[in-house]
């Protein structure tokens, strides 16, 4: 019959191991809550071959969950798992998992021990305590226990201050206290007999480092003390770390009396007297007094004479101090001079007098030894000159630009700061309304690009601008097909020894803009690549591409980082983004492997005046001056600390002049031709010259303004490359016209290159074109006309600004048969236009065939476009289905 271990625990041990982290259908994080109780407990001591083990596992579902003893299944009976462990002689461990599909969630190992018989015993263990020495003196907070015990069972335990230390080889670290610590250590072999050693130790408190010399805090009486007696007592207030060991005046020791005193004999004339404090260190501080001995001679009535030769009365200045200088003279030959109740000299005097704003009155008084005065005064008038200021003031505008938005209006929320103060800021012409620090600006936008230059205005006359761009998309419909989103890295149930993993991938939409986030942080547009710290276990990452609509696609990687070191902060991203002159900037430091929040700061060096660095990482602010700045920021957490070198570099504003038309419009042999070349990336135009570098067309010539005329005479496709030169450099590029061999009213026709169609969600069709067509610079020379199916639209386009004149727009459409309809388009810079119209699906599919009575009409819907007498054909692929009694629908659209 078994017979449990006297050193094993009565109770059986209830153990919760630390799982990864779960996440539910919602994407939450939650730690699972499984409990494993194994029977008999870790200890158990038997003579028999085997041990019948039960398992027990709360917490977690058992029609889910694995048991296995030593990588051995366990099957379940009535909720409990039952299994026959066989035994070795000696101690035997056996290692407890529970498991389910998605990985471990629970676990315990307990040792068994078996021996051959065993029967009463009294003899008590042998133990013996190497370390630590009786009577032990050390100033650690804690001590190593460590020895050997043994006994004629071959089974003892041993316990230090209680707790469990080890078997016949044991050691434990053991935290001491100031003074004197007892510390028992007890052998106990498997019936109960036992030998104790008890051991002392004192832990004591070192004696403090010195590390500063003494500090004579004061000398009495001060410097410049007069007597008439032959000595004066002095007495020294001195202070140290570690205490003062004595104190000299010239030589001969002080005594110490509540203060340290001594008696200092005095000659006739100046008396010098060097106090040098001494401390147990040894370490010494020093300070010189110097007190004057006079004995006068029969009593003087006569009062010097003063004579102020700076600054003169009623004297006006800027400054913010001035010169106070004269002589004093006096039979006795020494007269001491005080201004405004400060002593400044002696017969010869001068010296510095602070000044304040308004008028300043300066009284000198003369003094002889007998108490004989003569007094002087001055009016000095400080007035107040500003410096000029040549600073602008720092602008920063919200929406930023490149904002992209649906509605016709948006509201501009305008930051504006300067050394001075805002006198105003202005909005294309128009004045912002401030509201508490914000200027607010409601801004009417056009189809498609609105272009809003800021102004903010200083009380000095200094101005700040910046130009934002903002995209209004008059569009009805609403789509309804979330973004492509594809992350590349990592991959699904990545296994990773670093503490860091790169998130990479790619978005896009039919929309344009797309916007990714990564566990709910900003990573970017359409390539997204980012750094996201890891912690030790299971990490999941949830990455959502949005477009403009709303619309959205979502992936989910987890990633298991193996690390199971200790945490170590390090700081990620010591490369910064480089920053321009002027311009609104924005940095922040990332670190990974803190415990709690980290707090930063700059330890050496400094930013641009201009930037501020927060104690959350953040850099923000306008730089105003330009160069390169190297600075070292530390971070730090609850317990660990981590540092790196930066270099902020700020570059003036760049400029990128170039040559923004890069296709003219063609022309015909023997017709006459115009067209003018435009400029990007430059601030004034009219400040350019233009050249050609290659010759034009025989018949053609530029003119410095950019204008290319003439008649051409020889037909072909022209590449002529072009320069211009201007007060930001010198812009090039090169630009193509074709030359028609016929006249100029029997051109080509308009090239539709691509068709797209779809159905939004209110059953309006958007049809998109992209063609080539020769277009004037005035869009406006004729009307353009697009033809879907039986229905007719008619434009009469209309320019507003774009970019360096590469784009036109259209007005809204009149539209036949009563068809609701709009449009707009834009001419890029390769000469191809897009042209979007918006209509009703209803109205399309009546034109059609499709009725009321129901049916399907698959067609190829014919496409038509005149632009300006040139006409393009072309055809879509799409199916309306009606039902009978209700309005028709269309139902597919094929791109």
């Amino acid at each position: 019959m078994s017979t449990l271990h006297p050193l094993a625990i009565a109770s059986t041990v209830l153990v919760a191991c630390s799982l990864p982290l779960w996440a539910d259908p919602s994407g939450a994080l939650h730690p699972p809550q499984a409990k494993l109780y194994v029977s008999p407990s870790a200890g158990y001591l038997t003579t028999q071959p085997s041990v019948m083990m039960s398992i027990h596992l709360y917490g977690g579902a058992t029609s889910e969950v694995q048991i296995t003893v030593n990588s051995i299944p366990v099957a379940p009976t009535n909720g409990m798992y039952r299994c026959t462990a066989a035994l070795e002689p000696g101690t035997n461990t056996f290692a407890v998992l529970a498991s389910t599909a998605a990985g471990p969630i629970a676990s315990q190992d307990v040792w068994y021990v078996r021996v051959a018989a065993y029967g009463r015993d009294t003899n008590a263990p042998t133990l013996t305590v190497t370390v630590p020495d009786d009577s032990l003196v050390t100033p650690e907070a804690s001590v190593r226990v460590a020895g050997t015990a043994s006994d004629d069972s071959g089974f003892v335990g041993v316990f230090v201050r209680g707790a469990y230390a080890g078997g016949e080889a044991f050691e434990a670290d053991v935290p001491v206290w100031i003074g004197t610590n007892t510390i028992d250590i007890f052998a106990v072999d498997p019936c109960g007999n036992r030998a104790h050693v008890r051991r002392a130790v004192v832990r004591f408190i070192p004696p403090p480092v010195d590390v500063a010399p003494p500090v004579i805090v004061n000398i009495g009486p001060k410097s410049g003390y007069v007597s008439r007696q032959e000595a004066v007592r002095m007495w020294m207030s001195v202070t140290d770390d570690v205490g003062v060991a004595s104190v000299t005046v010239n030589g001969d020791a002080a005594a110490y009396s509540g203060a340290w005193v001594y008696t200092a004999l005095l000659a006739q004339g100046t008396n010098t007297f060097d106090v040098v404090a001494t401390d147990k260190s040894g370490k010494t501080a020093a300070q010189s007094v110097w007190y004057l001995r006079y004995t006068p001679p029969p009593r003087d009535t006569n009062a010097p004479v003063l004579t102020v030769e700076a600054p003169e009365d009623l004297l006006v200045t800027s400054n913010a101090s001035c010169l106070v200088a004269g002589t004093a003279v006096d039979d006795s030959g020494i007269a001491l001079v005080y201004v405004n109740g400060r002593l400044l000299g002696t017969n010869d005097f001068a010296g510095s007098q602070q000044l304040c704003i308004g008028t300043n009155t300066i009284t000198i008084h003369a003094r002889d030894l007998a108490g004989n005065m003569a007094k002087d005064f001055r009016r000095v008038i400080r007035v107040y000159v500003p410096e000029p200021d040549v600073t602008p003031p720092t602008v920063r505008v919200h929406p930023e630009s490149g904002h992209a938005t649906m509605m016709p209006t948006v509201l501009m929320r305008i930051s504006a700061w300067d050394n001075r103060g805002i006198a105003g800021v202005t909005v294309n012409g128009a004045a912002a309304v401030q509201s508490n620090a914000l200027w607010l600006y409601t801004a009417v936008l056009a189809p498609v690009s609105n272009i809003f230059e800021v102004i903010a205005a200083d009380t000095s006359g200094n101005n700040a601008t910046q130009s934002v761009l903002y995209l209004y998309f008059n569009l009805p419909l609403r789509e309804t097909n979330p973004p492509v989103l594809n992350v590349t890295a990592p991959a699904d149930w990545l296994e990773t020894p670093d503490r860091v993993v790169r998130v990479q991938g790619t978005a896009s939409d039919d929309s344009g803009p797309v916007t990714v986030y990564i566990s709910g942080v900003s990573a970017g547009t359409f390539a997204f690549d980012r750094e996201m710290p890891l912690r030790p276990g299971t990490n999941i990452f949830t990455i959502i591409a949005r477009d403009v609509f709303g619309n959205w696609a979502r992936e989910v990687r987890r990633v298991i980082c193996a690390y199971d070191g200790p945490p170590t902060l390090a700081i990620l991203n010591t490369d910064l983004p480089q920053a321009i002159l002027g311009r609104y900037y924005k940095a922040v430091l990332a670190a990974t492997g803190a415990v709690g929040q980290v707090r930063w700061r700059i330890t050496d060096g400094a930013l641009s005046t201009g930037l501020v660095f927060m104690a959350n990482g953040y850099i923000y602010g306008a730089p105003r001056e330009a160069g390169s700045f190297p600075f070292t920021v530390e971070a730090s957490d609850w317990c660990q600390t981590a540092s790196a070198s930066f270099v902020l570099a700020v570059v003036p504003a760049p400029t990128n002049p170039h040559i923004a038309r890069t296709f003219c419009v063609d022309g015909a042999r023997a017709a006459p031709y115009s067209a003018a070349l435009a400029l990007g990336g430059i601030s004034d135009a009219s400040a350019w010259t233009f050249r050609s570098i290659d010759p034009l067309p025989p018949g053609m010539a530029l003119r410095q303004d950019g204008m290319i005329e003439g008649t051409p005479s020889v037909p072909g496709d022209h590449t002529i490359a072009m320069a211009a030169e201007g007060p930001e450099g010198t812009a090039r590029g090169t630009v193509s016209l074709r030359v028609a061999d016929r006249a100029q009213d029997e051109l080509a026709d308009v090239t539709i290159r691509s068709i797209r169609a779809r159905c939004g969600r209110k059953n309006w069709m958007t049809v998109v074109l992209t063609f080539t067509a020769p277009l004037d610079d005035d869009p406006g020379a004729g009307p353009w006309a697009v033809g879907v199916g039986n229905a007719s639209m008619t434009f009469t386009p209309r320019a507003l600004r774009g970019w360096a004149g590469a784009f036109r727009f259209c007005a809204p459409a009149a539209c036949e048969q009563g068809a609701s309809a709009c449009g707009c388009a834009y001419q890029a810079d390769d000469g191809t236009v897009r042209l979007a119209v918006t209509m009703s699906g209803a109205q399309l599919a009546r034109a059609l065939g499709v009725d009321r009575d129901g049916g399907t009409a698959p067609a190829a819907l014919p496409i038509e476009i005149n632009v300006n007498g040139r006409i393009g054909h072309g055809s879509a692929a799409v199916r309306a289905v009606a039902r009978p009694g209700r309005s028709v629908r269309l139902k597919t659209v094929a791109r």
